[in-house]
């Protein structure tokens, strides 16, 4: 049985918290949270709600920690700092400083031997319009809608999109080639949970394994998160 940490108890945090309620090969062992303790109330009332610094007192306790604090104030802070102490996930999307940030925590997971995977969920990857230097060198082309729809038909944080890619190939450029991709989602942070889980057990299998520093679900084989 995986005992599953969280990092940060908001919107994603709650998310992952639920989705783990149905997976017969994990169990919640531990939240954190920089938050107020006293004015949280967890669905999972029997599991330790616990403030940040408390969670280097708790490594024999978990074995993986996913972390769903934000990408742009708090992952850059606490991934290096818990990637020396425990196999960790992230939904890191701040496409523009990916590089460093791996570099990061690549060292931080390396000197305790530990292994964390960075970035999974679907951005970087899709419909990231709004993140610098994603689409640099692509057009896009973005349809603002009003207050009133969002209120109407984005209700419970959907998220959707369609990307399509052509190109050429053979002599000449001669035959044309389409990829196409498209994504519907009732709730993205429903979603987010999930590809995170999933990341997760692939880092426990591999972190047991003896593999250590920092990965993306790139370098997974897909088989190792099921």
């Amino acid at each position: 049985m995986m005992r599953i940490g969280i990092i940060g108890y908001g919107n994603l945090g709650k998310r992952v918290e639920s989705a783990l309620t149905s997976k017969s090969d994990m169990e919640l062992a531990a939240i954190f949270t920089r938050g107020d303790i006293t004015e949280m109330r967890p669905k999972s009332y029997h599991v330790p709600l616990r403030p940040l610094e408390d969670a280097f007192e708790m490594e024999d306790s978990v074995d993986v920690m996913i972390n769903c604090c934000s990408s742009a104030a708090d992952l850059p802070e606490t991934m290096p700092r818990f990637a020396e102490r425990f196999h960790l996930i992230d939904s890191y999307d701040a496409c523009a400083s990916h590089a460093g940030y791996f570099e990061k925590v690549d060292q931080a997971a390396r000197r305790g031997n530990k292994l964390s995977i960075i970035s999974a969920g679907s951005d970087p990857g899709l419909y990231s319009v709004a993140m610098p230097n994603f689409f640099s060198d692509d057009e896009a082309i973005v349809h603002l809608i009003s207050q009133e729809q969002i209120s109407s038909d984005l209700r419970g944080l959907p998220r959707g999109g369609f990307m399509i890619h052509r190109g050429n190939a053979g002599w000449s450029g001669m035959n044309k080639q389409t990829i196409e991709y498209s994504l519907k989602l009732s709730s993205n942070p429903e979603f987010m949970a999930g590809v995170l889980i999933s990341t997760a057990r692939a880092a426990y299998r591999l972190g047991n394994r003896g593999e250590t520093g920092c990965r993306t679900v790139f370098n997974l084989v897909p088989a190792a998160c099921l």
